[in-house]
This record gives structure tokens, C-alpha cells and sequence, in this order.
């Protein structure tokens, strides 16, 4: 077993010892000496041993002793067993239960002991300084998907090795897990150590990496937190590096953020909203008000658009800004969009009677939702449920679902079209203001932003974008319906340029279904009274600043100006 001869023993336990790594010989004296004074039944000892080769290997030594009447040990006889290749086994799997197999690095198993650790000492010593660091790759993802999982794991690889570099001796780099790594960097004598090698690791990732003939470049969104913040656990510092993470994130990438206790109450506040967006449905939380939608050639209402409102069970109500973008996330959004649809379509029929006006529901859609292949098939059947007229429904997009859209999207456009269903792109100027939309889809309404109508009265660039777009429109047969109309002087502007329809704070606030029905039932105008732009244009042209004095009127069958009068 150790390639020994019988004369290389020895006769005496010194020769035996002196085989012993030095670092196992304290132990194997104790765990030998226990037994022959008594105190356990059998002697056992695991430890290292010197091989004739010089090289040591590992052994479990078993035995009992002899002992004579009084209880003395007189001799001892067991057995030597090499243990060598199972303690590699084991130090094998206790490495890779703390360690990274792709980088090498310690895992998060081994971060979070080496935490409580730092914890513990700073519970016991008030000058002890700690920080954490939390890092996550910026478009990993990205490279991931394009370039494939080899090139992924490179770079991972990659950036571990360029990490090993950035922190002090001492300080511990982990692989958390994904694409995220941490720092602990231990025995801060200045906390402003913790910024500089924040620093130091976005300099060392702003080099490209060369990996598999590709050019990858990537930076990292890193969160600190400070061991001077309030915190209970280990677990607890972790989870605030990781929202001060998130926090760099949102601000785009290669930022770095230190936490602040304020970060946490955003965090559990935005956990709380989630959590209850994924049972309101159910809880009918859900609210649909309505935004008159007011021609201005009547001022009175020609149609509405359906907003959806959520009051949650504490009455808190919850801006759509909010929660409609986490609906998106969550998927939440189709069932939501669905219930929506359904409502809407309900309450239009439930106005379509002989003495109201007939009216046109508007009802924006999510990209999700017209990403589904079933989603003709859903709004077909919710018509046929309601019993309300295709031609009374207007499905709103913006220009970011358009650009998003994929070749199923556009064959359900093309069927709600040939349906009979309207089609308006929502937010025209928001996005690019692409005309091949306009060309592309066939679309019924082009409503302007509130962008634009805010400063028409103002300002020239916005009143000659207002007047081209309007015209544009026009000349495509398209309606035109200008949002957030809040002053008199929009809609005279508005209204002198031949747009079709306006909604905002003007004429009304989005309201519930029973204040609608009232304003549908008084069938009074919204808006103020309108004469003819030729007879403003008789009293002076001041009325429309502007509109050229000199220009000519419009001709037989073109479409009305209209212009509000005092």
C-alpha cells in the first residue's frame, strides 16, 4: 500500500508517525491516545501518509486494543485502508457544491456562507466594514439568442477571468447564477473602495471580447450595498444589491447604483401591485370608463373610447401607466384586453337604441394581443355575443404595435378590415410617424397625439405638422381625431383646419358608464357653437392666427372648415 519493506517500518509508533503529513499528526496522536486511555471503544483516524514515491495518500486506520485485567491497554491491532480516490470523490463533490463549473469561481452556496461570515463579524465588531456588489450582464441575452450557447459560456468565462482582476486580495468574486456575479469586498477600511472597483470592472468589460471569430461587447449594471444599511440577514444585504441592480439597469446600461432604503419601499410596493394585478380580474377590480369622442362639425358625441380603470380592493386607484405595462410582462394583458373588449362591445349595444345617436366604440389593443392567432376569432365572437355592429367598433394601434408586428398580426388586420371592423393608429407622431403604415394597413382614423395639439395655437412647427398631418390624412380618406383638446384655442385651430373629431378635458373627462348614458340621453353639444370659417373670415382673420388671410375658401363638396366663435 505505501511500497514499504518490512525494515523500512521502523519498531517504534515514532517511525510510524514520522510517515504521517505533519498537518495529521497532532490528530492521529489524539484520536490514538483517546482509545488506548479508554475513552472510545475503537480507534479511528483518517489522515495522510507519505508513499515510498514521496507522494501521499490517503488512509483510514481502524483497531482495538488489548488490555489486561486493570483496564491498561497492551497492544493495539486493526486495519490500514487507502482512501485516497474517495476523498478525491469527496473533495471533488464539496468543491462543486461551492463552486462554479463553467468559471471556476465560488457559487453562490459559498458566497452566502462567506456573508454570514462578514455578518457575523460585524455584529460583534462595530468598525468592521463590508460591501456587496451586485452584478448583471447587460444584453446577455441578446448574444446569447444570436450567437448561440457556446459563445454565451465563453463569455462568461471570459468576463470571470477579466473580474479576477478588479477586486483586492482577500475580497471574494462569485458566480451567482446566470449571468449575474457578486463581490465581497471584506475589511473596508473606506467605503469609497467599493465605487473605485465598480469603476475598475466597467473599465475592465468596455474592451471587446474576441470569442469564436465574433466581436462581443458587453457592460454590467452593478448594485452596492453598504454594510452601514439597516439589514437583518446575510439574504437580506443580498437583496437590496440586487434592487440597486435593477435600479442601474433602468437606467440604461453600464450604470451603477448604491442602495438607498427608498429603492426597497418602490420594490415592495411594485410586488404588491403585481401580486394583486394576478387576481383582480377575479375580484372584479376592473373598471371601464369611457372619453366622449365630440364631431366637431355637431359638437356632440359621435363616439367614445373605452379606458380600463383598476380600483384595487383597498380603494386605491391605480394609473393604466402603471399597471398596464406589468399586464404586459405578466401576460395578464389578454385576459384583461379580452374583458375589455367584451364590456365595451356590451355597453355600445346597450346604446345603439332608436333614441340615442348611433355611436363608434374605440377599444386600444395590446401587441400581445394581436400577436395571438386566435385573436380574429375573439373579437368576431365577442360581436356576435354582444350583437353589436362591426361597423360601430374601432380597434386602436399604436405605432410601436406596428412595428412589432409580425406577418399573423397583419393578416388580422387585414380580416378585422374586410369584417367591416374600423381600424385607428393611435398616437400618430409618438413613435417614427412612419407613412408606410399608413399605406400599409387600412386604417379608417389617424389620431393625432397630444403632443401636437398642445402648442398649435403657439407655435409655428406644431401648427404647420398639425395642418400637413390633417390634410395628409385626408387625402388618404382617412378621419382625423385630435387627443388631449384641453383649450378653446386648440379646438378653434383644430376646427379651422378640417379635423373630424377631438377628445380631451375640453369637453369631457373619461367618466363610468352610467354619467355617459346620461350625457348620451341630454343629446346636448359638448363644444361650444360653430359657423362656417367664411363668415369668421367676414369679421376679421385675427380669429385664425394661423391661417394666411389671403387664403381662398373652400371649394364646392371639399370638406367644411369650421371654426369655433366666442
Amino acid at each position: 500500500m505505501l511500497g514499504l519493506q518490512v525494515e523500512d517500518l521502523g519498531t517504534t509508533p515514532e517511525s510510524w508517525f514520522g510517515l504521517v503529513n505533519r498537518y495529521y499528526v497532532s490528530g492521529l496522536r489524539q484520536d490514538l491516545a483517546a482509545h488506548l486511555n479508554g475513552k472510545t471503544e475503537q480507534f479511528e483516524s483518517r489522515y495522510r501518509i507519505r508513499h515510498r514515491d514521496g507522494t501521499y495518500r490517503w488512509v483510514l486506520c481502524r483497531g482495538r486494543a488489548t488490555r489486561g485485567v486493570d483496564g491498561h491497554a497492551l497492544q493495539i491491532a486493526g486495519t490500514q485502508t487507502d482512501v485516497t480516490r474517495l476523498i478525491d470523490v469527496e473533495e471533488r463533490l464539496i468543491h462543486d457544491a461551492f463552486h462554479d463549473r463553467l468559471t471556476g469561481l465560488p457559487n453562490r452556496n459559498s458566497f452566502l456562507a462567506n456573508l454570514d461570515r462578514a455578518v457575523e463579524i460585524s455584529r460583534q465588531n462595530s468598525h468592521y466594514r463590508f460591501a456587496v456588489l451586485f452584478l448583471d450582464l447587460d444584453g446577455f441575452k441578446a448574444i446569447n439568442d444570436s450567437l448561440g450557447h457556446l459563445v454565451g459560456d465563453q463569455l462568461l468565462a471570459s468576463v470571470s477571468s477579466r473580474l479576477r482582476g478588479c477586486h483586492r486580495p482577500g475580497d471574494l468574486l462569485a458566480r451567482f447564477g446566470g449571468d449575474e456575479f457578486v463581490l465581497l469586498l471584506d475589511d473596508l477600511g473606506d467605503f469609497s473602495v467599493a465605487a473605485s472597483i465598480a469603476e475598475r470592472v466597467q473599465q475592465e468589460l468596455g474592451s471587446p471580447f474576441l470569442l469564436e471569430g465574433h466581436e462581443v461587447t458587453t457592460r454590467a449594471s452593478v448594485g452596492i450595498v453598504l454594510s452601514n444599511t439597516k439589514f437583518d440577514s446575510a439574504e437580506d444585504l443580498l437583496r437590496n444589491a440586487d434592487i440597486a441592480m435593477y435600479s442601474a439597469k433602468a437606467k440604461g446600461k453600464g450604470q451603477v447604483r448604491f442602495f438607498t432604503p427608498d429603492m426597497y419601499e418602490r420594490t415592495l410596493k411594485s410586488w404588491n401591485l403585481d401580486n394583486d394585478l394576478q387576481n383582480a380580474l377575479q375580484r372584479g377590480e376592473f373598471l371601464v370608463h369611457y372619453q366622449p369622442l365630440v364631431s366637431l362639425s355637431t359638437g356632440r358625441i359621435s363616439g367614445a373610447e373605452a379606458l380600463v380603470r383598476w380600483k384595487r380592493s383597498n380603494g386605491e386607484i391605480v394609473s393604466p401607466a402603471e399597471f398596464i405595462p406589468r399586464a404586459e410582462e405578466s401576460n395578464l394583458i389578454l385576459d384583461i384586453g379580452e374583458w375589455v373588449l367584451r364590456t365595451a362591445c356590451f355597453q355600445a349595444r346597450q346604446w345603439s337604441q332608436p333614441e340615442m345617436p348611433l355611436l363608434t366604440m374605440s377599444v386600444n389593443l395590446s401587441g400581445r394581443q394581436l400577436s395571438r392567432v386566435d385573436f380574429l376569432d375573439i373579437v368576431l365572437r365577442t360581436l356576435a355575443d354582444t350583437g353589436l355592429s362591426p361597423s360601430q367598433l374601432e380597434l386602436e394601434l399604436t405605432e410601436t404595435i406596428l412595428m412589432d408586428s409580425s406577418r399573423a398580426a397583419k393578416a388580422a388586420l387585414d380580416g378585422l378590415s374586410r369584417e367591416g371592423i374600423k381600424l385607428s393608429i393611435d398616437d400618430f407622431g409618438t413613435g417614427y410617424s412612419s407613412l408606410g403604415y399608413l399605406r400599409k394597413f387600412a386604417f379608417d382614423t389617424l389620431k393625432l397625439d397630444q403632443t401636437f395639439v398642445t402648442d398649435v395655437h403657439s407655435d409655428r412647427n406644431a401648427a404647420a405638422l398639425t395642418r400637413g398631418l390633417i390634410a395628409l390624412a385626408h387625402d388618404l380618406n382617412l378621419r382625423v381625431t385630435a387627443e388631449g383638446v384641453e383649450e378653446t384655442e386648440q379646438l378653434r385651430f383644430l376646427a379651422a383646419h378640417g379635423c373630424d373629431t377631438v377628445q380631451g378635458y375640453l369637453a369631457c373627462r373619461p367618466v363610468c358608464a352610467e354619467e355617459f348614458t346620461k350625457l348620451l340621453f341630454r343629446q346636448t353639444a359638448l363644444l361650444p357653437s360653430f359657423v362656417p370659417a367664411s363668415l369668421l373670415e367676414a369679421r376679421g382673420s385675427e380669429r385664425s392666427p394661423h391661417r394666411p388671410s389671403s387664403e381662398p375658401r373652400p371649394a364646392p363638396g371639399e370638406r367644411a372648415r369650421l371654426t369655433l366663435v366666442s
